[in-house]
This record gives C-alpha cells, structure tokens and sequence, in this order.
C-alpha cells in the first residue's frame, strides 16, 4: 500500500491530535502515578500589587481607583505603591 504525500500528512495531524487530546494527558497522569510529589495544605496569602492601566477613563478613574484602595487584603501582604505614575505617548 502506497501512500501519497496528502495521506501521510492526514495521518500525522490525526496522530498529533491524538496525542494532545490523549496521550499527553495519559504519559502525565501515569508519570504522577509513578512519581508523586507531596502536596503541602495551608491558608496561602500571597503579595498583591495591582497595576491599573487606563487610557481616555476621565469618568470612571475614581470609582477604579477607590474600589481598588477599598479591597481588604493583609497590610503585610500588600505593597503599598501608592504612587502615580503618568506615561504618556505623547510628552
């Protein structure tokens, strides 16, 4: 049986598909069977620093930046950036 160039191309994208949807989730589920890694528990409170970017939002910056500034987050946790920084495109 001979094969033309479109056949073996049809093939191994059905091949490439299967593995994705598949195989990969298969290789990794038996990898983790064989090889498992202890999972640690606990309440995780990372750092947050929140980046506001905003163009042409003249009307609604306030309300943005008061809701932001509202949010109950450990003070520890937080950095507290409280600086405004301007970058325009244009000065």
């Amino acid at each position: 049986m001979i094969f033309t160039a479109e056949q073996i191309a049809f093939w191994l994208c059905i091949g490439v598909l299967a593995y994705v949807y598949v195989g990969y989730p298969l290789l990794v589920h038996f990898v983790s069977r064989v090889f498992p890694k202890p999972v640690t528990t606990g309440e995780i409170e990372p750092k947050v620093t929140v980046l506001i970017t905003a163009f042409n939002e003249e009307n609604d910056i306030r309300a943005k930046l008061e809701n932001t500034l509202s949010v109950e987050y450990p003070a520890a946790q937080a950095r507290d950036h409280r600086r405004l920084r301007r970058f325009d495109r244009w000065n």
